[in-house]
């Protein structure tokens, strides 16, 4: 799907956003919603890892996420 081919194109913030995105959607199974949460600890754990290797944009999208939380 969307989410996870911007996960494998590095677009972790197209990704991060997709997920957000499907997250409010009120028709989604219990298994939907395991997958969801498996895929955002992903997408934040490569974002971490790309902006401890100096990525700024990747360290400007976790905290634009942390500051929406």
């Amino acid at each position: 799907d969307e989410a996870s081919q911007a996960l494998a194109d590095g677009a972790y913030d197209v990704s991060l956003g997709r997920i957000s995105e499907l997250s409010g959607r009120t028709d989604l199974s219990a298994a939907q919603r395991e997958a969801l949460a498996q895929s955002r600890i992903a997408v934040m754990r490569k974002l971490q890892e790309a902006a401890a290797a100096g990525d700024a944009k990747s360290a400007q999208v976790m905290e634009l996420h942390r500051s929406t939380k």
